[in-house]
């Protein structure tokens, strides 16, 4: 990414993010089939997400029909990759409960573990069967070709020629506005479905904002940390309302559910009183203006 400077083509700095991406990818990819831990597994994912976000913004400077099947295989990928992550994240927050309650508390909370460790061993097992199908040098080389092929005088793209610094602000614009029309329903408590599509919202506006990075000045590590700081306590409400919908299982078993809603409760009530906290130092409708400073 050293040759791209603010006035460089969006064209030609397409070529240079999707080929650093894709190059990061490998590596990550490599690590996951040799060591298959959970770090690897984490940082694939977010890797893969990385990729499919370049590939996603720059795929009108190439002929899209040569990303599409690669962009299924990377979004199958990411969302067993997923699969597991949220698996894991159950499993950190039920196993502690078992030893914070009753004795029927306890014997409910490990029921739902087994079932979660059945469910993680059988994703696991997946994994390693589609993480064997693929081959991480001939994947990056279909990359690599098709970077070295640019679509440089497609009819339907007029910003290909482009500086790159404003091709990016406009896109993370996009983002930005997809935020704030959000924003007003999420600082609602109650409002679950607003607060989860702000989630995945901030989310989608992270990843594009990461294009500005090689670009960007000093100040773009604290806009970053605050977009990184949104992204962690939205998702954190939202695995709650997950292990919500799970504990449900533990009143099927038999009872103790009680107690762990009134966790769960607790420990939302706390998150939302950070995100509208957040809200009150760093508001999401700043942002914009933020990270058009940073230009």
């Amino acid at each position: 990414m050293r040759g791209v400077t603010t006035d460089t083509q969006t064209w030609l700095a397409a070529r240079d993010y999707l080929r650093a991406r894709s190059d990061d990818f490998f590596l990550r990819l490599t690590r996951a089939r040799e060591t298959f831990d959970a770090e690897a597994i984490h940082d694939l994912r977010v890797s893969s997400r990385r990729l499919r976000e370049g590939i996603t913004l720059f795929s009108h400077c190439f002929r899209k029909r040569q990303f599409s099947p690669i962009s299924k295989e990377l979004k199958s990928l990411t969302s067993m990759l997923g699969a597991i992550r949220n698996t894991d994240e159950a499993l950190l927050f039920f196993m502690p409960l078992a030893r914070e309650g009753g004795t029927e508390t306890a014997a409910a909370v490990m029921n739902v573990v087994a079932v979660l460790q059945e469910t993680r061993g059988e994703e696991q097992r997946k994994l390693k069967r589609e993480l064997k199908k693929i081959d991480p040098g001939a994947l990056l080389g279909r990359i690599d070709e098709i970077c070295s092929n640019p679509r440089i005088f497609n009819p339907s793209a007029n910003n290909l020629f482009q500086p790159v610094a404003d091709f990016l602000l406009e896109s993370v614009s996009v983002r930005e506005s997809a935020l704030l029309e959000l924003l007003p329903e999420a600082l609602v408590e109650e409002n679950i479905a607003a607060q989860h599509r702000l989630r995945i919202a901030v989310k989608r506006f992270r990843y594009r904002l990461e294009f500005l990075a090689p670009l960007a000045r000093d100040d773009y590590k604290g806009v970053y940390g605050t977009v990184k700081e949104y992204q962690d306590v939205l998702g954190q409400m939202h695995d709650l309302d997950v292990f919500s919908g799970l504990s449900g299982d533990m009143t099927r078993a038999g009872g103790g559910a009680d107690l762990v809603q009134k966790i769960i409760r607790e420990r939302r009530r706390a998150l939302f009183a950070d995100f509208a906290r957040l809200q009150g130092t760093h508001p999401l409708d700043e942002l914009g203006n933020r990270v058009r400073g940073l230009l």
